[in-house]
């Protein structure tokens, strides 16, 4: 299931994102507070496919039926949980409460946003912590 959002829809889910998340449909530099709320990066090459497996099962069994997929191009859309995949370029995901997020940015990071999410990868890369938040150029 992908539904392309109406504009007033896309509207409404791009002005809350920016009251709690501070995203403003453009590029979200995880080297920047852009978030009141905390948020950790990863560099996508510090990301496996187990990693990638873990963080898409950890989103599907603490979310509703759908997300809300909105893109730096504007072709937002609520898709089923089964399409979601982490690994995305200028593209943030969230659900219908908002309470996390994970960003895919065309420098190649992953940034996640949300208590249980922040607890889960900090403990998905436990024995990697070195790998949270440290920024490797990859061109």
């Amino acid at each position: 299931y992908r539904r392309k959002m109406s504009r007033e829809e896309s509207d409404k889910i791009r002005e809350l994102l920016f009251e709690k998340w501070k995203y403003d449909g453009s590029y979200w530099d995880p080297q920047v507070d852009c978030s009141p709320l905390p948020t950790i990066f990863l560099m996508k090459s510090n990301v496996t496919a187990d990693d990638y497996q873990q963080i898409t099962t950890f989103i599907k069994g603490c979310s509703l039926n759908t997300l809300f997929e909105i893109t730096e191009d504007g072709s937002d859309a609520e898709i089923e949980l089964s399409l979601f995949h982490p690994d995305c370029y200028e593209t943030i995901y969230c659900d219908s409460n908002f309470e996390w997020v994970i960003y895919g940015s065309h420098e190649s990071t992953i940034t996640f946003g949300g208590s249980l999410l922040l607890e889960f990868v900090r403990q998905l890369f436990g024995d990697r912590a070195d790998k949270i938040n440290k920024w490797q150029q990859e061109w």
